[in-house]
Protein backbone atom coordinates (compact mmCIF):
# COMPACT_ATOMS: atom_id res chain seq x y z
CA UNK A 1 0.00 0.00 0.00
CA UNK A 2 2.51 2.50 0.88
CA UNK A 3 4.77 1.75 -2.44
CA UNK A 4 1.36 2.36 -4.52
CA UNK A 5 1.29 5.75 -2.26
CA UNK A 6 4.67 6.96 -3.17
CA UNK A 7 4.54 5.66 -6.79
CA UNK A 8 1.17 7.93 -7.18
CA UNK A 9 3.10 10.80 -5.42
CA UNK A 10 5.73 10.24 -7.68
CA UNK A 11 4.07 10.46 -10.61
CA UNK A 12 1.92 13.02 -9.63
CA UNK A 13 4.49 15.89 -8.43
CA UNK A 14 6.61 14.79 -12.36
CA UNK A 15 3.44 15.27 -13.70
CA UNK A 16 3.32 18.87 -12.14
CA UNK A 17 6.93 19.60 -13.31
CA UNK A 18 5.93 18.69 -16.65
CA UNK A 19 3.30 20.80 -17.27
CA UNK A 20 5.37 23.74 -15.58
CA UNK A 21 8.45 23.21 -17.72
CA UNK A 22 5.55 23.05 -21.03
CA UNK A 23 3.65 26.03 -19.77
CA UNK A 24 6.60 28.38 -18.80
CA UNK A 25 5.31 28.53 -15.03
CA UNK A 26 6.98 30.52 -12.81
CA UNK A 27 9.36 32.04 -16.27
CA UNK A 28 9.97 35.27 -16.80
CA UNK A 29 9.65 37.19 -20.32
CA UNK A 30 9.88 40.85 -21.14
CA UNK A 31 6.96 42.30 -23.05
CA UNK A 32 7.32 45.15 -25.41
CA UNK A 33 4.95 48.14 -24.13
CA UNK A 34 4.66 51.93 -25.32
CA UNK A 35 2.98 53.96 -22.83
CA UNK A 36 1.93 57.68 -23.08
CA UNK A 37 0.82 60.12 -20.93
CA UNK A 38 -2.55 62.34 -21.11
CA UNK A 39 -4.66 64.54 -19.37
CA UNK A 40 -8.08 64.39 -19.70
CA UNK A 41 -10.06 68.03 -19.63
CA UNK A 42 -12.98 69.79 -19.07
CA UNK A 43 -14.02 73.43 -21.20
CA UNK A 44 -16.23 75.65 -19.35
CA UNK A 45 -18.75 76.17 -21.93
CA UNK A 46 -19.75 79.80 -20.13
CA UNK A 47 -16.33 80.85 -19.45
CA UNK A 48 -14.44 79.01 -22.57
CA UNK A 49 -11.69 78.00 -20.32
CA UNK A 50 -10.31 74.69 -19.93
CA UNK A 51 -10.49 72.89 -16.41
CA UNK A 52 -8.01 70.23 -15.77
CA UNK A 53 -10.20 67.28 -14.24
CA UNK A 54 -9.46 66.31 -10.46
CA UNK A 55 -7.19 63.49 -9.58
CA UNK A 56 -8.46 60.31 -11.45
CA UNK A 57 -9.88 57.88 -8.78
CA UNK A 58 -10.06 53.81 -9.85
CA UNK A 59 -13.16 54.09 -10.33
CA UNK A 60 -13.22 56.78 -12.97
CA UNK A 61 -9.88 54.90 -14.60
CA UNK A 62 -11.96 52.18 -14.71
CA UNK A 63 -15.13 53.73 -16.74
CA UNK A 64 -11.91 55.39 -19.36
CA UNK A 65 -10.56 51.56 -19.52
CA UNK A 66 -14.14 50.72 -20.78
CA UNK A 67 -14.59 53.73 -22.99
CA UNK A 68 -11.03 53.08 -24.98
CA UNK A 69 -11.65 49.46 -25.08
CA UNK A 70 -14.82 49.69 -26.28
CA UNK A 71 -16.35 47.83 -29.31
CA UNK A 72 -16.79 51.51 -30.66
CA UNK A 73 -13.34 52.67 -30.69
CA UNK A 74 -11.28 49.29 -30.85
CA UNK A 75 -13.35 48.90 -34.36
CA UNK A 76 -11.74 51.64 -36.11
CA UNK A 77 -8.45 50.90 -34.88
CA UNK A 78 -8.81 47.28 -35.57
CA UNK A 79 -9.17 48.61 -39.17
CA UNK A 80 -5.99 49.81 -39.26
CA UNK A 81 -4.19 47.36 -37.38
CA UNK A 82 -5.57 44.68 -37.21
CA UNK A 83 -5.47 42.04 -34.01
CA UNK A 84 -5.13 43.78 -31.36
CA UNK A 85 -5.44 43.71 -27.09
CA UNK A 86 -6.71 46.26 -24.78
CA UNK A 87 -5.28 49.27 -23.05
CA UNK A 88 -4.54 49.97 -19.53
CA UNK A 89 -4.98 53.05 -17.96
CA UNK A 90 -2.84 53.86 -14.60
CA UNK A 91 -2.87 57.31 -12.70
CA UNK A 92 0.56 58.82 -12.60
CA UNK A 93 0.92 59.05 -8.74
CA UNK A 94 0.47 62.36 -6.82
CA UNK A 95 -0.36 64.16 -10.32
CA UNK A 96 -3.58 64.25 -12.36
CA UNK A 97 -1.89 62.55 -15.51
CA UNK A 98 -3.02 59.55 -16.57
CA UNK A 99 -0.51 57.21 -17.83
CA UNK A 100 -1.93 54.64 -21.12
CA UNK A 101 -0.45 51.38 -21.38
CA UNK A 102 -0.63 48.55 -24.11
CA UNK A 103 1.14 45.57 -24.77
CA UNK A 104 2.81 45.98 -28.39
CA UNK A 105 4.72 42.80 -29.41
CA UNK A 106 3.35 41.96 -32.55
CA UNK A 107 4.41 45.56 -34.41
CA UNK A 108 7.01 47.65 -35.00
CA UNK A 109 8.25 50.20 -32.81
CA UNK A 110 6.94 53.08 -34.98
CA UNK A 111 3.84 50.75 -35.53
CA UNK A 112 3.20 50.71 -32.06
CA UNK A 113 3.54 54.49 -31.23
CA UNK A 114 1.52 54.93 -34.44
CA UNK A 115 -1.13 52.86 -32.86
CA UNK A 116 -1.04 54.03 -29.55
CA UNK A 117 -1.16 57.67 -30.87
CA UNK A 118 -4.22 56.99 -33.22
CA UNK A 119 -6.41 54.86 -30.11
CA UNK A 120 -6.04 58.18 -27.91
CA UNK A 121 -6.85 60.41 -30.90
CA UNK A 122 -10.28 58.15 -31.72
CA UNK A 123 -10.85 57.38 -27.76
CA UNK A 124 -10.36 61.33 -27.77
CA UNK A 125 -13.09 61.79 -30.51
CA UNK A 126 -15.67 59.33 -28.77
CA UNK A 127 -14.89 61.08 -25.70
CA UNK A 128 -16.20 64.42 -26.94
CA UNK A 129 -19.23 62.66 -28.61
CA UNK A 130 -19.97 61.64 -24.88
CA UNK A 131 -19.56 64.26 -22.60
CA UNK A 132 -19.67 66.89 -25.42
CA UNK A 133 -17.24 68.98 -22.74
CA UNK A 134 -13.90 66.72 -22.40
CA UNK A 135 -10.57 67.57 -24.09
CA UNK A 136 -7.70 64.82 -23.69
CA UNK A 137 -3.87 66.83 -24.14
CA UNK A 138 -0.84 63.94 -24.71
CA UNK A 139 1.53 65.21 -22.60
CA UNK A 140 4.02 63.21 -24.01
CA UNK A 141 4.16 61.45 -27.59
CA UNK A 142 3.83 57.34 -27.05
CA UNK A 143 7.20 55.99 -25.43
CA UNK A 144 8.45 52.43 -25.69
CA UNK A 145 9.85 50.12 -23.46
CA UNK A 146 10.12 46.66 -21.98
CA UNK A 147 8.89 45.33 -18.71
CA UNK A 148 9.76 41.91 -16.96
CA UNK A 149 6.66 39.49 -16.28
CA UNK A 150 6.17 36.70 -14.75
CA UNK A 151 4.17 33.83 -16.90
Amino acid sequence: MKKKVLNFTLVFVVMILIISILTGCGRKTEEKIVYANIVIESVDQNEKQTITTAKPNRELLSTYEELINSSAVKTVIEKQYRTIGDVQFEEVENTQIIRVIYVCDNHTDDECKMLLNDWITEFSRRMKEIYNDKDIKIVDGPQITTRIVEK
